[in-house]
This record gives C-alpha cells, structure tokens and sequence, in this order.
C-alpha cells in the first residue's frame, strides 16, 4: 500500500524547496524523484512559489527487488527494454527514478520527458517495453500497429487448464472500456502438484491491447494468473516438492516482439525470469516447455 505524507502549509515556506525541508528535512530527493505534489499535482521545480492553504503530499518511494532495466536494443530512436517485475513503466506518485522510463533516460544519458512508452506493462509483470526517443520513432511504431506488422509473444503461468488446447478469447473487459479485445492462446504443457490444482503454462499473442487484457481473459477463461489476486489468482500453492510455493509478482512474461521493419523481420527476446522458471520446476514442470511456449504456432 502506498503510504503518503500530507500537509497543509502555513505560509512560512516561499519555495518548494523550503516547504519540504520544513516538513520533511530528510527526504531530500523526493522533488527530484517525482514524489512531491502540491494541490494533487507533481511538481519537479525546487524554487516553485508556494502559499499559505497549499496542500503538500510527500509519497514514499517504492522498495523495488525486480531487477536492473536492460536496454536490449536502441535503433533509430526505439528502445527495446526488457523491464523486471516490481517497477513502473512510467512514473507514477511514488516517483519516477524508479521507473523504466526514468532509468532507461539515465543510461542514455538523456532527458526522461523526452522518452515515450509506446507499449507498456503492469507492475507486476516482466519483459519487452518499446519506448520511442523521437516523433519519428512514435510514428514509425504507430505504422506497425495500425498495419498488423508488430506481433508480441507472452508466456503465462495459470492456475487451471482453458477448455480449449488452442483458440481465441474475446470480448469487453470491463464496463468502462466497451471496445473489443482479443486474445489467441495456445496450451504447452499442464502440471499438477499434489494437493493443488492443475498450473497451466500458456503461450498468449494479443491481438488487441487493452489494460489489464491477458489477466482478465485469463481469469475469464478458468486460468486465473499465478500471483495475481486481483483477478482471482492464488497467491500460493503447494509444489511438487510438498512445500509452499508462494508468488511475489505476476505469472505472465512479454518474451518477445517481432515486426517486419520494410521487409526485415526484426525479433527482440527477453529470457524467461528465474523465478518464473523457478516456479515451473517446483510445480514439476519442464524446462523445456518454455521453449515451445516461445516457438509454437498459435491458430
């Protein structure tokens, strides 16, 4: 749960800078971060004029144990990172120095408001993200979705076996977004421990990409997501070895992207985690499964 400090300043505080060393005193990168907002919206600039009545939130910053973010590639100004689990795409109110955007932006050695997530991810999910450093690179990505030249391929641990080994799930996901949403799937390999239910290892294509869209056809298709609750997954399960096995983030992985750049076939790949391999072998799964989780066709 994020915790947020809050006050109501008193007018002694002329600057940003001055309020939150007033308030705070020993969280001295919060500005820098992200984390400081007045009257509910981030503010970046140490010197801004604050008033009297003004409201002034401090956000703690996120304990992150996902990873590094790791520039896989970086042409003509799209970015392919693999991004761990446990960090943002973006920032959020816990800050920006932990997000890919932010960190992507230091290791290029570049402003972080000049990055663009063209694909994002949730928190607690892993893999490929396509940031754009230029116009021209949103463009050029825009072009190879808009022309079905960009394909994703994820890997997903559930809970439970969908009805069918191969198909598509499709419809609305919630009340409030009513456009259509796709999903083709492909069922690898099914284990089951002792004492648990059947786990799942899937090979999922979006063809749309809506918020939340595989966890919720997951879940919508009796395989809800390993370490997903939110949408009805379990947050432990027994293992082949008789132990608990518990989950920390979510079964699902973007493994790779594929587009055909004017006639060249370009493939990013993120290896599967470790702990996510980890899992699979504790359930009494095979390695090699992940295997043709990345390589099977997908009707």
């Amino acid at each position: 749960m994020t915790r947020t400090r809050r006050w109501v300043l008193d007018g002694e505080a002329r600057s940003l800078r001055e309020a939150i060393e007033r308030c705070v005193g020993d969280d001295v990168d919060a500005i820098a971060a992200g984390r400081v907002f007045v009257n509910g919206r981030r503010r970046r600039e140490p010197l801004a004029s604050v008033e009297r009545g003004d409201v002034l939130e401090v956000v703690e910053p996120r304990t992150t144990g996902g990873g590094a973010v790791s520039v896989i590639a970086n042409r003509d100004g799209i970015v392919v990172v693999d991004k761990p689990a446990g960090i943002p795409t973006e920032p959020d109110r816990r800050g920006g120095s932990d997000s890919v955007v932010e960190a992507v932006a230091r290791q290029l050695q570049m402003r972080s408001e000049g990055l663009h997530a063209a694909s994002r991810l949730d928190l607690g999910v892993s893999g490929l993200v396509l940031l754009a450093a230029t116009r021209a690179a949103r463009q050029r990505i825009a072009s190879w979705r808009s022309t079905q030249r960009l394909s994703r391929r994820y890997v997903a641990l559930g809970s439970g076996v969908p009805t069918e080994p191969s198909g598509a799930w499709e419809g609305t996901l919630s009340d409030r977004d009513a456009r259509p949403a796709a999903t083709r799937y492909r069922l690898v390999a099914t284990v089951t421990p002792s004492g648990a239910n059947a786990v799942s290892l899937v090979a999922l294509q979006p063809a749309t990409g809506r918020f939340h869209q595989l966890r919720v056809h997951s879940a919508a298709a009796g395989m809800p997501l390993l370490g997903d609750p939110a949408h009805g997954g379990p947050r432990r399960i027994v293992g082949g070895d008789g132990r608990v096995l518990g989950f920390e983030r979510i079964g699902l992985h973007s493994l790779w992207v594929e587009v055909d750049d004017r006639g060249e076939r370009l493939r990013w790949v993120a290896p599967v985690p470790e702990m996510l391999a980890m899992w699979w072998k504790r359930l009494g799964g095979h390695p090699e499964a992940w295997s043709t989780a990345s390589e099977c066709s997908i009707p």
